[in-house]
């Protein structure tokens, strides 16, 4: 059993509250609460971000007192705390600090998926402790009387984005759940993946794994073997007290299974290769740590390349390096390995990205021209953080598919198609009225013009040549056609910005024809 949001609004301390948006979200699982005290879109509050391990099980509580006026920076927080993972907010003096909850902040927050719990309005004398202590109090007791958390963790990793299902995210559930300090150790002494309670404590595991233990006094320390050999250990840490049996007992057969779950990521034996892989699934101390060993400054990583494609899957380990040596030219020196299906590409120099990028698609062109199967390239540049590369990946494996049924002619992409596809696969799967009514207009176009239409957005940068090129027809056709098309649509079609809306409905109709 475990506390959901759907318990939390029966609580007494939200009693009244209202629900705005995101009603799907009321299942989810809450163990953590926090409070978003700057919510002013600057550089000042990216930079916090930055450093915050969001977690998928937390409730922010907010009143948008520095944004009150800013209906557009409420939408981005909102944007920015989806991204992250959170499960939504509860607003707190509505009627006091904003008049009143507009309604595009709701109707982003219901395509997002993110719940908005409104306090009573006109109400200064509610307060965030009491909220807070109420649904902790709750959280607390649920732990302590059902201490068999193993399998809901399993469940809840299991159904995260694939980057964040790792040993990393099942110890970092498990610290922030009781409060302890968890390490995996392999078999050369090397940690793995480590999480430590609280966030800012400083642990030396080496040495609590050697002979010479720090002071005992004020600590529990248990290390424990994985199995029969060697190849696995598991430190705890628990500051202020002793650790049930029950619960030392627990937290080593969730260990054990996510072990067998998710271990083989970490166990390949290039460096390189664990590297990709602890920053795909934000592990980011094991990063820290074999960027060390390796030599390199993760503040260099700043350009993410990813392949896909049937024909990557069957390059060997000499391909892979002759393909980085290929690049090297076009950004510089870079980690290139395989990572799950992908080919992941990582620069390693701070100004590798050149202007060499039209380049290196024309090389990218090279490879594909020479296999059978389609090659796919997603790239990513300006990236600032571990945390952003992880996040690009996130982004870029979960809007792949639209991007390639809004686009099925294309084989390369940046973060700005990205970012466009996994924003009408979102709109897709609200399944608005003003979508379905928008997208039912297009649909009442005859067959030769619905045709016309996507193929001159989408395929082929509103140029009436290449238009009639791909639709084997002769360009006065497409002419007659897109005259027809501006008398029904009531604005020249392809001249932006009046046709923006209409590139994008253009790239959710065939989502959805794709999953039909």
């Amino acid at each position: 059993m475990s506390i959901t949001m759907q318990d939390v609004l029966k609580l007494s301390a939200l009693k009244g509250c209202q629900i705005l948006a995101g009603q799907s979200a009321l299942q989810k699982t809450v163990a953590s609460v926090s409070v978003l005290e700057y919510s002013k879109p600057t550089i000042v509050q990216s930079e916090i971000y930055q450093h915050i391990r969001f977690s998928n099980d937390e409730i922010v509580l907010t009143a948008f007192a520095s944004v009150r006026d800013d209906v557009a920076a409420q939408c981005r927080n909102i944007e920015t705390l989806a991204a992250a993972g959170e499960i939504g907010i509860i607003l707190f003096y509505v009627g006091i600090i904003i008049p009143e909850v507009d309604p595009a902040v709701i109707d982003l927050a219901n395509r997002l998926n993110f719940l908005i719990v409104m306090m009573p309005k006109n109400a200064p004398e509610l307060t965030y402790s009491s909220v807070i202590s109420e649904i902790l109090f709750s959280v607390y007791n649920d732990q302590i009387t059902n201490p068999n958390f193993a399998s809901e963790i399993v469940e809840k990793v299991s159904k995260m984005p694939k980057s964040r299902r790792n040993l990393n995210t099942v110890l970092r559930l498990l610290s922030d759940q009781l409060k302890v300090s968890l390490a995996l150790i392999d078999a050369r002494k090397n940690i793995v993946c480590a999480e430590n309670w609280p966030r800012t404590n400083q642990i030396n595991w080496l040495d609590w794994m050697g002979d010479n233990q720090p002071d005992l006094s004020e600590v529990s320390f248990y290390q424990d073997k994985l199995g029969s050999s060697e190849e696995w250990q598991l430190a705890i840490l628990k500051e202020q007290g002793q650790m049930t049996q029950l619960i030392h007992q627990r937290i080593l057969e969730t260990v054990r299974i996510a072990l067998n779950l998710w271990g083989e990521d970490v166990s390949r034996d290039s460096p390189t290769a664990q590297l990709i892989s602890a920053i795909m699934q934000a592990r980011y101390q094991r990063a820290m740590q074999l960027a060390k060993q390796c030599h390199l400054n993760v503040h260099n990583f700043t350009t993410l390349l990813i392949l896909n494609g049937r024909a990557v899957s069957m390059w060997s380990q000499r391909d892979i390096r002759q393909f980085a040596a290929d690049i090297e030219p076009f950004i510089g020196p870079c980690l290139c390995e395989y990572y799950h299906d992908d080919i992941v590409v990582i620069t390693t120099t701070k100004n590798a990205v050149s202007d060499e990028r039209e380049a290196l698609q024309q090389h990218l062109e090279s490879y594909r021209s020479s296999s059978k199967d389609e090659l796919v390239s997603v790239s990513f540049n300006h990236l600032d953080s571990l945390k952003q590369l992880t996040a690009a990946y996130e982004q870029a494996a979960d809007s792949f598919t639209a991007l390639q049924l809004i686009f099925p002619s294309r084989q390369s992409f940046n973060s700005g198609d990205i970012e466009f596809g996994h924003h009408c696969q979102s709109m897709v799967s609200q399944e608005t009225s003003w979508l379905a009514a928008r997208v039912q207009r297009l649909e009442r176009l005859n067959a030769d013009l619905q045709q016309t239409l996507l193929t001159f957005l989408l395929d082929d940068n509103r140029n009436i040549e290449l238009t009639a090129g791909d639709l084997f027809v002769h360009p006065n056709t497409v002419k007659y056609r897109l005259k027809k098309l501006d008398q029904y649509f009531g604005f020249k079609v392809g001249r932006m910005p009046e046709s923006l809306e209409l590139y994008q409905l253009a790239a959710c109709l065939r989502i959805m024809r794709g999953h039909a």
